[in-house]
């Protein structure tokens, strides 16, 4: 399901977050498992790995300046878990961007059961032994969200839509994206961006479920991303973290 259709009635967020964030935490209760009898699959121990590939992108200038960045899971009481940002200013679009990754490691893809059923040439007994899908919905109770700021007049917040500059670029549906002057990324960086990408958390909502497999490659001095569908602020902010100084970034034809 749709992070749209679940996430507002179980979340708790401040409407208003100062432009740039120091603190955050995001708490999450997750549903009794005992009370309601169900056998729920939480994919709480992907979430770590996930975490330290955001925080590496952080202190390399992601979403804020270069430096500090510090992103903790933990469990802290049963049917809890916890996720905390400490570091250097960061554009709140973090906590979107954590939120989405709580939603995804959640919920499982709408796909999931043909592609298990199809792997076992559609054997449903041997599918089901190895299937672990579940709901959003059977899994978390209530998400709260907080925030420190480092100064500013807050600002209206949106935990659902990132609120990031864009650079003119468009809504991007598989298109190609050119930037000036950028040079590739190292394969680590590299990597946990197309990760992410592949995951959907930098999909718009409506088409995060939708298969995304983009490529990123150097063409003269510009570097191109190819096959991208992710919102541009996501886009901006990657090639911010790449040339710092500035760049030139459009949708090629």
């Amino acid at each position: 399901m749709s992070i749209l259709d679940v996430l507002p009635p179980r979340l708790t967020a401040p409407a208003a977050i100062p432009p740039m964030i120091v603190a955050a935490r995001i708490d999450v209760a997750m549903v009794d498992q005992a009370a309601d009898g169900k056998d729920i699959t939480h994919n709480r121990e992907e979430m770590p790995d996930s975490l330290s590939d955001v925080a590496q992108l952080l202190r390399q200038g992601f979403l804020g300046p270069a430096g500090a960045a510090t992103l903790k899971f933990s469990e802290p009481e049963r049917g809890h878990f916890l996720i905390s940002y400490d570091g250097g200013p960061r554009h709140p679009d973090l906590i979107v961007l954590l939120l989405r990754f709580v939603h995804t490691l959640n919920q499982t893809p709408p796909r999931s059961w043909e592609m298990v059923l199809n792997a076992f040439d559609g054997d449903e007994a041997a599918a089901r032994e190895v299937y672990a899908g579940g709901d959003f919905v059977d899994a978390i109770a209530a998400v709260r969200v907080t925030a420190e700021g480092a100064g500013g007049k807050p600002r209206a917040f949106d935990p659902l839509r990132p609120a990031g500059p864009t650079n003119g670029l468009d809504q991007l549906r598989g298109d190609t994206v050119r930037a000036k002057k950028v040079a590739v990324p190292d394969v680590e960086t590299e990597d946990a961006w197309l990760s992410f990408s592949v995951l959907g958390v930098f999909n718009p909502p409506e088409i995060a479920d939708e298969d995304t497999d983009p490529e990123i490659f150097a063409s003269g001095s510009d570097l191109v991303i190819d096959r991208i569908t992710a919102e541009p602020s996501w886009v901006v902010a990657f090639l911010t973290l790449l040339a710092p100084g500035g760049f030139e970034a459009q949708i090629e034809e």
